[in-house]
């Protein structure tokens, strides 16, 4: 929300870029974003914009957004899904275009996981998930010495305050690949996902 993105900005210098959706009419797309697949359009839900992806068909979505170019960056975003029955959606965000690091969160078998690619480079327990509420993924690729890359991870929900420490971290050996960042989402549960509050800045030392 508005709220969030504002104090997110005073708290630090202002973002790289941040979603609005207000101007944008009901089952439109926004034209500063590129889908890789998927018919992403924004939705006004309970009078607040949102960008909503169907749950059918059962696919897998993503879209870019952002500037382009950014190696070292942090991506966050709000993420609203629900599950049917024992089937529960997928989603994620990512830094350096579909290619590039993905923070990933897998409901139905309560794991947070780094990918690198198409490869699971950390993962972790997380129960925190819960059915029909909003959680918040925040990934940052930054550099260090000797041409590597940390990529950092964390995920909370959204009615909850923001951890103190970064939950899941792998040090890359080469260093970040440059691109857009982007959202993802497997509607494995065929209900929609909806994103919101997307937001590119520098990452944090």
């Amino acid at each position: 929300m508005l709220c969030l993105l504002l104090c997110l900005c005073a708290a630090s210098e202002a973002p790289l870029y941040s979603s609005q959706f207000k101007d944008i009419a009901d089952g439109e797309a926004p034209k500063d974003m590129a889908a890789i697949n998927g018919a992403f359009v924004v939705k006004t839900v309970n009078g607040h914009k949102v960008l909503e992806i169907p749950g059918n068909p059962v696919d897998g979505y993503g879209l870019l957004f952002g500037p382009d170019g950014q190696s070292s960056a942090a991506v966050q975003c709000r993420v609203y899904g629900t599950s049917t029955g024992k089937r529960m959606p997928e989603f994620g965000a990512g830094l350096g275009d579909s290619g590039g690091y993905k923070l990933w969160l897998m409901p139905a078998t309560g794991q947070l996981q780094l990918i690198k690619g198409e490869d699971v480079v950390a993962r972790l327990p997380f129960a925190s998930w819960k059915s029909g509420t909003w959680i918040i993924l925040k990934l940052q690729a930054r550099p260090t010495e000797g041409g590597k890359t940390v990529l950092q991870g964390k995920a909370w929900p959204a009615d909850r305050t923001e951890p103190a420490q970064w939950m899941i971290q792998f040090v890359d050996s080469g260093e970040a690949p440059k691109g857009r960042a982007s959202i993802w989402a497997n509607t494995y549960s065929s209900t929609p996902i909806r994103f919101d509050d997307l937001l590119v800045s520098k990452p944090s030392p």
